[in-house]
């Protein structure tokens, strides 16, 4: 699947150098982030999602279906508050939310949402948005 950068083209680039910061928490968001983009990038769920990156944490990607109806899925790196911590790292897990749109805009799907710390189970949530986008009219 092609990944169209939206806003800031070079946002990739941002992410692998914060990836190599000396900042160990911006590090590990940066590099679960990183990971996620590249699973997507070998699933073969769709010809082309659009991303762009907000708020130093969050990834928003935007699939539009041949018939128009469209979901915008957004993705951010969230932790328990209060949970606990490996190598002084809390462990982060990706919080995703998808809003689904038919091709007239006039109906709006549930909002889903999940969380997980696989990258796998992110990429699944992803491609069964686009899956039911796709059963959209």
């Amino acid at each position: 699947m092609e990944i169209v950068a939206l806003l800031a083209p070079d946002f990739e680039t941002a992410l692998d150098e914060r990836a190599k910061s000396g900042s160990a928490y911006d590090a590990r968001i940066a590099r679960l982030l990183l990971d996620l983009l590249d699973a997507l990038r070998h699933e073969p769920i769709g010809p082309r999602l659009f991303a762009s990156f907000h708020l130093d944490r969050d990834l928003w990607l935007q699939y539009r279906s041949p018939n128009n109806a469209h979901c915008m899925i957004t993705i951010k790196m969230d932790r328990p508050d209060y949970g606990p911590l490996v190598d002084g790292l809390p462990l982060f897990h990706y919080r995703m939310t998808c809003q689904t749109t038919d091709s007239t805009e006039s109906k709006v799907g549930p909002i889903l949402e999940d969380r997980t710390r696989s990258v796998d189970s992110a990429v699944e949530f992803v491609r069964n948005a686009i899956r039911e986008t796709r059963l959209l009219p």
